[in-house]
């Protein structure tokens, strides 16, 4: 995947699986982590930093806290939040895990010129409200992926959660209806 190559700074949001995937498998030197829900901090610094450990066990929560204590708090300008981070010395990438609304790490970025080459935004419900942001952080010739769980307004079943999230719906049932959704969002 060409945004994956080894050097690219990338910008994921979650529980940390996919951005672990980008370290793990397609070398990624820089990842920053960051949902919203205070509660997945562990989960995220477990999937970012051991992923090859079961999260279900008591241990996998005293290594999280473990890993927490030995990062490096940074407070980025424009954040009210903490953010945790780790330089993976043996692999030489840098992990950063935060709980900050998105919209406002994503203008926090632009404002300190930290673009990013990806940002990969997987939001519950729409998009929309972090195109802006995005397209502001994101490097000229970056890439910038947006998955939302909301596929069902998009596809036309719910046009008025549509049109109020988009500007636009889509008539359901048509054979390209899920096709055109995307084009809303």
């Amino acid at each position: 995947m060409r945004a994956c190559l080894p050097g690219l700074p990338l910008l994921g949001c979650g529980s940390g699986i996919r951005s672990a995937r980008y370290l793990k498998q397609a070398g990624a030197q820089y990842v920053w982590c960051n949902d919203f829900d205070p509660r997945l901090q562990e989960t995220q610094v477990m999937n970012l930093l051991c992923p090859d450990l079961e999260a279900t066990g008591q241990n996998s929560h005293i290594e999280a806290r473990t890993l927490l204590s030995k990062a490096q708090i940074l407070r980025p300008g424009g954040l009210s939040r903490d953010v945790w981070h780790w330089e993976q010395e043996g692999e030489g990438s840098i992990v950063r895990v935060s709980q900050v609304d998105a919209t406002r790490i994503l203008t926090a970025c632009f404002l300190n010129e930290d673009f990013y080459d990806v940002i990969d935004i997987d939001s519950f419900g729409s998009d929309s409200r972090f195109i802006g942001s995005s397209l502001d952080a994101v490097k000229h010739d970056g890439l910038l992926y947006l998955t939302s769980t909301d596929g069902f307004s998009a596809g036309g079943h719910r046009p008025a959660r549509s049109l109020a999230a988009y500007g636009a719906f889509v008539r359901a049932g048509l054979p390209s209806s899920n096709e055109n959704g995307c084009g809303c969002a």
